[in-house]
């Protein structure tokens, strides 16, 4: 046992003796740290390739970012094929959501969104220019002449922005619009008459305006989700009848809103005129505007 033990010790020591010769030969030690750095590049290599991938990764994403401006905040927008409109999703549109969602009239009207309404109200544009040309449809008969084409007598439900009791003339900027508005099938016999509102007397709000705020897109988003087929949004017409009043309020006998059942093919806007039920002879273009006409099959 003694013999073999000292065997293996004179083998460690011959090992080391040949190591501490190898360095001390001329270049050893450059040669060993050579080595040392060889052994390094593949784990340098893979550090590389890991970051580069993820500095690629972000720099080419399949995905564009979607993050906007928004009342100080970064978020998405949404933006509504049927209208055009591109509504950040932000704190007024949350703000917009609340408010729609609140139900009653009173509340609505005592909701602190109606105070901010009422405030930006004041720098809504106005549609500039001279005679808007519109176009009014009605399917039901019978129907004979210009004068049954007017707006309807004081409803006692109202319509979408005038509330029960009032009278407002709804007409289309285009009569493709009329259709989409009156539902039209193909085939369809639809009445239509000619309007020349008169925007450099009628003071009309422009809320198809881009230049609104966001806080006033969210709200008509709201209301043009109002009670349409198909779409989320608030069920009746007690929140956009609540717009409608506050627009009238603010001093403006009207407005130009987009059409609620436009696609990405066509869009198309509503104007509204408050108050309607004595003025609205004098804009009409009587015998020379009214016609019937049968909806396309593409009408809808």
């Amino acid at each position: 046992m003694a013999r073999g033990s000292a065997r293996v010790t004179m083998q460690r020591h011959r090992r080391d003796d040949e190591s501490i010769a190898r360095h001390s030969e001329p270049g050893g030690s450059r040669r060993a740290t050579w080595r040392t750095c060889l052994l390094a590049i593949p784990g340098f290599l893979r550090n590389v390739l890991r970051v580069g991938r993820k500095t690629l990764g972000k720099l080419f994403k399949k995905e564009p970012p979607t993050g906007v401006r928004a009342t100080g905040t970064v978020g998405r927008v949404i933006t509504r094929c049927h209208t055009g409109r591109s509504i950040p999703a932000g704190a007024d549109y949350e703000l917009a959501q609340e408010w729609a969602g609140v139900g009653p009239r009173d509340g609505l009207l005592s909701h602190p969104a109606a105070a901010r309404f009422r405030r930006e109200l004041a720098s809504t544009p106005a549609v500039a220019g001279t005679d808007l040309l519109c176009f009014r449809g009605r399917r039901e008969d019978p129907i004979t002449s210009w004068r049954d084409m007017g707006p309807p007598d004081r409803q006692e439900q109202g319509n979408r922005y005038n509330p029960p009791g009032t009278v407002a003339l709804y007409t289309s900027d285009s009569v493709d619009g009329v259709f989409r508005e009156l539902a039209a099938k193909g085939g369809t016999k639809v009445f239509l008459q000619d309007y020349e509102s008169p925007s450099d007397v009628l003071r009309l709000a422009d809320f198809s305006s881009v230049s609104l705020t966001d806080f006033m897109k969210a709200v008509f988003d709201m209301a043009e989700s109002s009670s349409v087929e198909g779409r989320v949004g608030p069920s009746g017409y007690a929140f956009c009848q609540v717009v409608g009043q506050l627009v009238r309020e603010a001093g403006f006998e009207g407005m130009v809103v987009p059409g609620v059942r436009g696609d990405p093919g066509f869009q198309y806007r509503n104007i509204v005129v408050f108050d309607a039920h004595d003025r609205w002879p004098t804009w009409s273009r009587k015998d020379a505007g009214f016609r019937y006409v049968i909806a396309p099959d593409a009408a809808l």
